[in-house]
Order: structure tokens, then C-alpha cells, then sequence
């Protein structure tokens, strides 16, 4: 085991002890956990405001166990930011591995809670518990807006590599995230923040990404040329949201007080989708890790990007998503020009420096 994350561990489990017997945090060890949990992970910026609900979100709908330990929405309610927390606490560190069973039955858990506030679950609340009732009740009334929601499973426990597939409930989708013990010390130990925004094109299309690799050995980076399906890119917006464009902080805001749709790019989209590739100047993309696979025609393909970020092209991505959800468009005859950059270094500076250039040049 990595010794600096065992060392990671081991002062987070010293930390949620110390809230607990100085009577500072919450009483039990698993609410104190995601207390500090989630009130770090606000801090390195991976949410907005969370807020805990210890003992607050568990219980029952009908026949139906639900179970959530957090939020986060939005203080403008934009349901495309909304995180649902649930908490799964070993006690005992990265040494114990979660069960497949335990993330399944935690996200089932989580979006129980959703399905049920849309339901009215706010009056059957124990009225002393208004957090979890005002949350229930605020979620009933944005069900009309809601089309995902992020559930984030948090954990002092190892998973390793192993996912939990989104699902869809009553035109709901669920998207699920899980932050175990070795991405909360990549994020919150390391400072990797990005590294959980992922896309594994296998997963996404059913196959790599066929691209054109154009190395620049002496400038510290690799680029990748590839036509990036409309859905693609629509779907890791629907799963993200803003965080795909934080490393650009003019394209973060100015995406964010955007309610339309650029009237070029609706039309395009909604009647010659086949000739945006032609029409649209695409996006340009950051990566901190590339996953590649050699086909036997000698081409080379995009497996997987890990600490994807959008530098230029947000209002095109922020437009495909709005047009399929609002609109209703068929983005399956889309494709847009996609450059992939990986600085090699993944030096913070030299990485901020290459974003600024290409938003200056790009625009």
C-alpha cells in the first residue's frame, strides 16, 4: 500500500476521532466523517456548499428503504448542479475493500430519496428534522427541471477502479460518482482535483475514439485531433456540469449566466446536425492522463481522458446539452471538431499557462 496514502488515512480517521471525543463535531464516527468530508471537499471546490444530514436522510417511503448522508444544491437551484451524498464507513481504513453489493445498494439507496421527494416524501418527514424535509421538499419543486442528478457514494474504504453504471428512473438519470479513500487523498491529499472527471470512450460509444496523434516532443505536449460524437459530449456535460470549465475562469462564468442557446448553434444542430462538424469551430480540451490503444490498421485510438477540462468551446458544449434536453434534438448525426492537449509534466503552472494561451489565441 502507498504509504502516503496510508498516512492520509490514518490522520483523516485521527481527525473524525478528535471531532467526536471533544465534542466539537457530530457523536458518531460516521457522521463526523462525512461532516469533514464533505466540508473539504467545498473547500477544494469539487461542490458547492454541501451540506451534511447526519441522521437526517434516512428512512422510509412506502416499502421502500432510503438512505442519503449530504447535499449540494445550488443557491440558484440550477438542477444541473444538484449532488446527492451517501456514505459508506468501514472504520478501518483503506485496508478494507467495499463490497460491489455496498455501492450498488448505497446509489439504489440515494435515488430513492430523489424518486420519493418528487412524491411528497417533505410531508411524511419527521417535522423536527426540517433539513432533510426542506431538502425533499425543494427537490419536488425543481422535478420538472431535473433530468440528472449526481450521486456521490464517499467512503474511508479502497474501491479501487470499479464503477457503478448511471441509470435511468422515471426520466431521471443518475449519475454516479464514488470518491473511496484513494480519491479523497488524490483530491484533498494531493490537490488533484480534476482527476475525477473521466471519459472512457469504450464506455461512452462502444469503442476508442479513432483520432490523429500529432506529438510535440519539444514543447512538453501531445495533441489529438479526433470528430467527437454530439451525445459524447452532451453526456459528460450532463454528468459535470460547470466543473468542466473551471480551469478557464472567463469561459466558467460566462457559461453559467447563459440561459439560451447561441441561435447559430441551435440552428445548426436542430437542422443540418451532419454538417456541424463542417460548420463549428469545435472545442479544445485538457487533459492530465490519456489512455491509448493501437488498432491493427496502425491507426492509434482514444481509450480513456482522466482530468478532462474544456478551455474554449463551452458555449458550444453548453449548447448541445441544452438543445437535446430542452429541445429535444437528435444528436446522433453530430460531430465536433475535438483538440485534445496533454501536457506531459502535469506541472499546475506550466498546465494554467498552456489554458491561458489557448483561450487567448482560440478566441
Amino acid at each position: 500500500m502507498d504509504p502516503e496514502l496510508k498516512a492520509f488515512a490514518a490522520e483523516l480517521a485521527a481527525d473524525v476521532e478528535d471531532g467526536v471525543s471533544s465534542g466539537e463535531g457530530e457523536p458518531w464516527s460516521e457522521h463526523e466523517f462525512t461532516r469533514q468530508v464533505l466540508e473539504r471537499l467545498g473547500e477544494a471546490g469539487v461542490v458547492e456548499n454541501p451540506q451534511p444530514l447526519p441522521q437526517g436522510g434516512v428512512g422510509k417511503f412506502g416499502k421502500l428503504n432510503y438512505a442519503i448522508s449530504g447535499f449540494s444544491v445550488p443557491d440558484d437551484d440550477d438542477p444541473e448542479r444538484i449532488v446527492i451524498f451517501t456514505t459508506l464507513y468501514g472504520g478501518d481504513g483503506p485496508e478494507r475493500k467495499i463490497a460491489a453489493g455496498e455501492l450498488k445498494n448505497a446509489a439504489v439507496h440515494a435515488a430513492r430519496f430523489v424518486l420519493a421527494s418528487f412524491k411528497g416524501l417533505h410531508a411524511r418527514i419527521e417535522p423536527s428534522n426540517t433539513e432533510a424535509s426542506d431538502l425533499a421538499h425543494r427537490l419536488m419543486t425543481l422535478k420538472d427541471r431535473i433530468h440528472t442528478v449526481r450521486i456521490a457514494i464517499i467512503s474511508d474504504c479502497a474501491n479501487g477502479d470499479r464503477k457503478v453504471k448511471d441509470t435511468v428512473a422515471e426520466s431521471v438519470r443518475f449519475a454516479v460518482d464514488v470518491f473511496d479513500i484513494e480519491a479523497l487523498y488524490r483530491i484533498l491529499g494531493k490537490n488533484r482535483v480534476r482527476e475525477d472527471i473521466e471519459l472512457d470512450f469504450r464506455d461512452a460509444t462502444g469503442s476508442e475514439l479513432v483520432c490523429l496523434s500529432a506529438p510535440a516532443a519539444e514543447a512538453g505536449y501531445d495533441a489529438y485531433l479526433a470528430a467527437l460524437p454530439g451525445n459524447v459530449l452532451a453526456d459528460v456535460y450532463d454528468r459535470y456540469g460547470t466543473r468542466l470549465l473551471e480551469l478557464n475562469v472567463r469561459a466558467f462564468l460566462g457559461i453559467r449566466g447563459r440561459k439560451s442557446v447561441n441561435s447559430g448553434l441551435r440552428e445548426t444542430i436542430t437542422k443540418s446536425p451532419d454538417h456541424f462538424l463542417a460548420y463549428n469551430n469545435g472545442i479544445v480540451a485538457t487533459v492530465d492522463e490519456v489512455e491509448m490503444v493501437s488498432r491493427p490498421d496502425g491507426s492509434v485510438a482514444l481509450a480513456r481522458v482522466s482530468g478532462l477540462q474544456i478551455v474554449n468551446g463551452g458555449q458550444t458544449t453548453a449548447s448541445l446539452h441544452r438543445a437535446r434536453r430542452v429541445d429535444k434534438a437528435d444528436l446522433s448525426a453530430v460531430r465536433v471538431p475535438a483538440k485534445l492537449i496533454h501536457v506531459r509534466s502535469g506541472d499546475p503552472e506550466v498546465l494554467q499557462a498552456m489554458v491561458t494561451a489557448i483561450s487567448r489565441s482560440a478566441n
